[in-house]
């Protein structure tokens, strides 16, 4: 008896160590902010689907532009012990290795946008493969692994005009909800990659756990909750014409209160910063850039922000 008790428990203690933690099971749900403006995004896991021959999950992205769905974007992932895949031009790619132990190297694949900014054409999907080097591995208060790694190298990209910049060089991803800045990244050979913009994690949750984020957590928001209202029209204090726009955009400030101005596109890729010779009636030129919606970030000197959407035509 006492033999066939140690044995149950030498089995159980082999199936708990080797027991993987569930990746984005049905109804995973996550929040992330969007820089400054009103833009929430928004993660579900959805549903099981099978993908040649492998037991995958659909997950939806939906990106809100105040209460409206803006964009919305669709990934299979699955999960093999405690490797996470997603399923990207016909193939799949590694996207969390939750087994790696320290000083082991990961070569990770990155969804990336090839921009043509000679003809304004609509970006090429392609990919970005990196190498990292698991530095460090911790346990946090839900009991689940936290990675830090760093990268390495990466790939070489030819000769474009815009290379896309290094991928920044250390990594943070947790057992079940991922990356703590952005669920899927994406890089683009235009402008910093989408990690190195202000995405944080508000919230994640499942049937087992609810995380919400520090930074969050102070606002005493629900996870849900837009940032903040977007002018498409002009203010009393500013006014952004004409809008649309073929390349030339006036902003009047009587007043002469603004901090600072950029410009972001759909991707959240910053176009513009400008923080000198603001004057009460300045002239930015964006004829360079493609077609297609754009959002004027401006920070006043109170530094309050007010972000207008614009249409270059």
């Amino acid at each position: 008896m006492k033999k066939t008790t140690l044995l149950t428990l030498f089995v159980l203690s082999i199936i708990l160590t080797n027991a993987q933690t569930e990746f984005a099971p049905i109804g995973a749900e996550w929040c992330y902010n969007f820089d400054d403006t009103c833009l929430l995004n928004h993660v579900v896991s959805e549903k099981d689907t099978t993908v040649e021959g492998s037991a995958c999950r659909v997950i939806r992205h939906r990106v809100y532009l105040y209460n409206s769905i803006f964009e919305s974007e669709t990934y299979i992932i699955k999960q093999e012990q405690g490797k996470v895949y997603y399923y990207y031009q016909d193939q799949f790619h590694l996207l969390f290795d939750f087994d790696a132990k320290v000083n082991d190297t990961i070569v990770t694949t990155f969804m990336y946008k090839r921009y043509n900014f000679y003809t304004g054409h609509p970006p090429t999907d392609t990919i970005l493969s990196v190498r990292y080097l698991v530095e460090e591995i911790t346990i946090n208060a839900h009991n689940l692994k936290v990675f830090k790694t760093k990268g390495i190298d990466e790939i070489e990209y030819g000769n474009d005009y815009y290379k896309p910049y290094s991928p920044p060089y250390i990594y943070k991803y947790t057992e079940k909800i991922g990356y703590s800045v952005v669920f899927m990244p994406m890089f683009h050979n235009g402008g910093y990659p989408d990690k190195w913009f202000d995405y944080w994690l508000r919230c994640y949750s499942d049937a087992d756990i609810s995380f919400v984020s520090n930074k969050w957590g102070a606002t005493s928001l629900p996870c849900g909750y837009p940032v903040m209202d977007i002018n498409t029209l002009n203010n009393e204090n500013i006014k952004i014409y004409p809008n649309p726009t073929t390349g030339e955009l006036r902003i009047e400030n009587g007043e002469l209160r603004i901090k600072s101005v950029e410009i972001f596109d759909v991707y959240g890729r910053n176009l513009l910063l400008h923080t000198a010779n603001l004057t009460p009636h300045t002239v930015f030129d964006i004829s360079h850039l493609p077609a297609g919606i754009y959002f004027v970030k401006i920070q006043n000197k109170d530094n309050s922000i007010q972000t207008f959407k614009i249409v270059r035509s």
